[in-house]
């Protein structure tokens, strides 16, 4: 017997591109991160950076880190 449809659906998971969000202020940048369904991590260093770049495609929930100068 199969358990509830709940219990054998598949979760479909799809990559979607790394959003630019090089120059803008770092609440600004987290929340189009988020949006776009990733995590962030800001990380101390002297230029603006993000890993991985902008464009790159990545499964929803990934880890994408941003350079923070402050």
């Amino acid at each position: 017997e199969l358990g509830t449809p709940a219990e054998t659906a598949r979760v479909v998971v799809t990559a979607r591109a790394v959003p630019d969000v090089r120059g803008l202020p770092t609440r600004a940048a987290v929340r189009e991160l988020h949006k776009a369904g990733f995590r962030v991590q800001l990380v101390r260093g002297g230029a603006a950076e993000q890993v991985p770049a902008a464009g790159t495609m990545l499964r929803s929930g990934s880890l994408v880190r941003l350079a923070n100068d402050r």
